[in-house]
This record gives structure tokens, C-alpha cells and sequence, in this order.
């Protein structure tokens, strides 16, 4: 197995791992406001920044 495979599945991985947290995290209520979706979406950003960063 090549270098660049083990990394596209460590990475596949890593992403898995982000989803399944997720699932876990619990929306306040069920329309959550325009701010809660803005810094969620903050969060997955700096979370993929950082995964990304780091398998390189």
C-alpha cells in the first residue's frame, strides 16, 4: 500500500470521526438561530483547517 493511499484513508478516517462527533452535538432547539448556524459552521471549518494541517 502506497504512501498516498494510507493517507487518503487516515484522512477518510479523520472525517468520519468529525461526522459521528457531530451527530453527537445536540441543536438547541429546533430552529436554531442565523448566529448558532454561522458559528456551527465556523467550528467544522477550523475543525477540516485543522485536520488538513495536520495529515500533511
Amino acid at each position: 500500500m502506497s504512501t498516498r493511499m494510507i493517507r487518503q484513508l487516515i484522512r477518510s478516517r479523520q472525517q468520519e470521526l468529525v461526522e459521528l462527533a457531530a451527530s453527537f452535538i445536540r441543536i438547541p432547539s429546533e430552529n436554531p438561530s442565523p448566529e448558532f448556524k454561522k458559528r456551527s459552521a465556523e467550528m467544522g471549518r477550523h475543525i477540516s483547517r485543522y485536520l488538513a494541517a495536520k495529515g500533511s
